[in-house]
């Protein structure tokens, strides 16, 4: 059995400053779906998770944030 996985970001919560940081992302909503390869079925997790603030040596500019970033910091 292949069971293939995809995330899906379906939300973000985020604080207009946090720790003299303008537009923090704090929270993220998410699905986590798997896919069986041979019968198509497919079980999706609805989750959320809180994101730890950032420092502003690792802060990424809202604007600047990609999906992949949103992933990365849902699996820590």
């Amino acid at each position: 059995m292949e069971i293939t996985y995809a995330w899906k970001i379906t939300a973000l919560k985020k604080a207009p400053s946090l720790n003299g940081l303008s537009d923090v992302i704090t929270h993220i909503r998410f699905d986590y779906t798997g896919t069986d390869a041979v019968s198509g079925e497919s079980h999706t997790f609805h989750g959320a998770c809180p994101v730890g603030a950032p420092s502003a040596d690792s802060f990424t500019p809202l604007t600047q944030i990609t999906e992949a970033n949103v992933i990365e910091w849902a699996k820590a």
